[in-house]
């Protein structure tokens, strides 16, 4: 990629994470068709494969870190990092994760919805992280060799 297509590039993933926000407000801020109880992720947590939480983000409420103590016996429980169950039942909650690059996404909902659903959104919000960090690298190496270049 040359310099003058870094601002497109750039472009492109800004529209990319832009229509992930918008689907994210339409989407999970609406009642699901059929149901009285609206679709929500109250929280999203990241989890890395050391087990710490080093990022967390809430929509509708503060839900506290010691909710992830369930899936960290779920994950305990299990023989890989893959094995561990992809809807984990609570008492108050709802945690459904995916795992992708040794990275746990773990959304938290408080209301039994399609977990399908909140599975395909935790893979966009993984995919928008990818093409966001490939683009970073991208700006970071090309800067960091122009120098050389002349």
């Amino acid at each position: 990629m040359r310099r003058q297509e870094i601002p497109e590039a750039i472009g492109e993933a800004e529209v990319r994470d832009s229509a992930v926000q918008s689907w994210l407000q339409t989407e999970l801020s609406q009642s699901h068709r059929g149901t009285s109880a609206g679709i929500m992720i109250h929280s999203l947590f990241l989890i890395n494969s050391s087990g710490d939480i080093f990022l967390e983000k809430h929509w509708k409420s503060v839900v506290s870190r010691s909710v992830c103590d369930y899936f960290f016996e779920a994950q305990e429980k299990a023989s890989e990092s893959e094995n561990v169950p992809p809807v984990i039942p609570t008492p108050h909650h709802f945690l459904i994760s995916v795992y992708r690059d040794r990275i746990f996404f773990v959304a938290v909902i408080q209301s039994e919805v399609p977990p399908l659903f909140v599975i395909e959104f935790l893979h966009r919000v993984v995919d928008t992280f990818q093409v966001s960090r490939k683009l970073l690298n991208h700006v970071l190496l090309s800067g960091n060799t122009s120098g050389m270049e002349r």
